[in-house]
């Protein structure tokens, strides 16, 4: 598998699904212009990435939008650009070799209506088709974009998803049957496997784009916050709403995040941001998202985090402030115990100042417990 990540142009999975969904909403033509405004905005920073059949969408919805404000001339005319534009790039990206084949056979390959190749002939070649025979050419070129792109991409996202649950599964199987056994002749084996899979889960998520799922897959049940095994191998600590996590499970799972760590400076931020953010306001309660014992790897992340290198770019340290934002947005026990951490990770905020966050966090203690 490539180890090379897909770059693209929006921020994650959810941004993505939000334009599909805007660009086909014909009950809503403000939701569907502020799809085109976020193509647009995509355009701008893709450096010529930006996937064509999301370019050729935005842009017949774009002519689809304007016949409200021209005349029928020249409605016409846009719809018949953004045909042409759309037959004449999908057929183009598919050729391939020294001789250019004919546009019916291309079309014909990728599965484009025979009509609409000759609609596009028609509008490039003779005179400008009826405004009728424009409609209906318009619904067959965003009907084939839904499918073969729209549609594809998230069936290929659910599948990469399935799959990435599947290697997660397979890598706490692998590490939690070698913590069980403790048998120092299998170390090795064990931990080359789980090095074998940290890759393969990291190259998934980099090349297909699920950095934003990963904390969510890890805070649940029997991941990170694993059930306690009957095994009198492991000192497991008593029920609390904060405990340390036996060195065993951190060992389990050390690989992975340190892998995933290298391939994304944003992976521990996401992290500990998910927790912050879905923590419940009552100390020693639990959401359905995140448990008092996720508590526990957070503080064992942020100290992580802390030991390494400082972030150099100024990118990285504006994700750790964000974290802290969303820290003293939700004040309790957990995030006030993890705000001396973070500030481990933000170079640019001074001694001085640490200490009065600390200080200030005294105060807050006072009023908590």
């Amino acid at each position: 598998m490539a180890s090379t990540p897909r770059v693209v142009c929006w921020q994650n999975r959810e941004e993505w699904l939000y334009v599909y969904i805007t660009l086909y909403n014909f009950d809503n033509p403000e939701a569907q212009r502020r799809g085109v405004d976020r193509v647009a905005a995509w355009k701008s920073r893709s450096v010529g990435k930006l996937p064509l059949a999301i370019e050729s969408t935005a842009n017949l919805i774009s002519a689809h939008l304007g016949l409200a404000d021209v005349g029928t001339v020249q409605g016409r005319l846009s719809l018949a650009m953004a045909i042409v534009r759309f037959v004449n790039g999908m057929v183009d990206q598919v050729q391939k070799g020294k001789f250019a084949r004919s546009v019916q056979s291309v079309a014909e390959e990728i599965g484009l209506p025979d009509w609409l190749v000759d609609l596009r002939h028609e509008a490039t070649h003779a005179s400008l088709p009826s405004m009728d025979t424009l409609h209906c050419g318009l619904r067959a070129s965003l009907s084939w974009l839904q499918g073969e792109y729209w549609e594809a991409q998230l069936k290929m996202h659910e599948d990469n998803m399935e799959k990435l649950l599947q290697l997660l599964n397979k890598y706490r199987d692998v590490a939690l049957s070698h913590v069980l056994r403790r048998n120092k002749m299998t170390k090795f084996k064990t931990n080359s496997k789980l090095l074998e899979l940290s890759k393969e889960i990291t190259s998934l998520v980099s090349m297909s784009n699920l950095w934003s799922h990963v904390p969510s897959l890890l805070y649940q049940k029997g991941m990170l916050a694993c059930e306690q095994p009957n095994t009198p191998s492991i000192k497991w600590p008593e029920e609390s709403s904060y405990s340390d996590i036996p060195v065993e499970i951190i060992n389990m799972w050390k690989p992975l995040i340190e892998t995933l760590d290298k391939s994304s400076s944003e992976c521990i931020a996401s992290v500990v941001l998910h927790f912050l953010e879905n923590q419940s306001h009552v100390p020693g309660n639990q959401t359905n998202d995140v448990s008092p014992g996720h508590a526990d790897w957070v503080k064992q992340l942020l100290v992580l985090q802390s030991k390494g290198k400082p972030p150099l770019l100024l990118i990285n340290e504006c994700i750790w402030m964000h974290v802290l934002k969303t820290a003293l947005e939700n004040p309790t026990l957990y995030s006030l115990t993890f705000i001396p951490l973070i500030l481990e990770n933000i170079p640019s905020i001074n001694t001085t100042l640490k200490k009065k966050f600390n200080i200030w966090l005294q105060f807050l203690f006072s009023h908590i417990l």
